[in-house]
């Protein structure tokens, strides 16, 4: 993850006014988001992967059931795409 760290000074004299300005701005490049999203998205994968009995998929299951199918969407989109792998390598 690139950061960056801006400095700027800024004087300006008119007549027997003096003016001076100093902006510092610390910050990450577009990057640094979506490499968040990365990571987050891998943990979860992971997270979800420990989950590999029946029984922890039926809890699981009745737990995503609570919540709106729009909030679980993610979630469930790994677990079908793990359960699919399994079967394929098990079958």
């Amino acid at each position: 993850m690139a950061r960056f760290r801006l400095k700027s000074r800024l004087s300006i004299h008119i007549d027997d006014l003096h003016l001076t300005a100093s902006i510092t701005i610390n910050g990450s490049t577009p990057a640094a988001p979506v490499r968040y999203e990365v990571d987050r998205r891998r943990d979860l994968v992971a997270e979800l992967a420990t989950y590999t009995t029946p029984s922890d998929l039926l809890d699981l299951g009745a737990t995503l059931d609570r919540y709106d199918d729009a909030d679980t969407e993610e979630i469930r989109a790994i677990l079908d795409a793990q359960a699919l792998r399994t079967r394929r390598s098990v079958g």
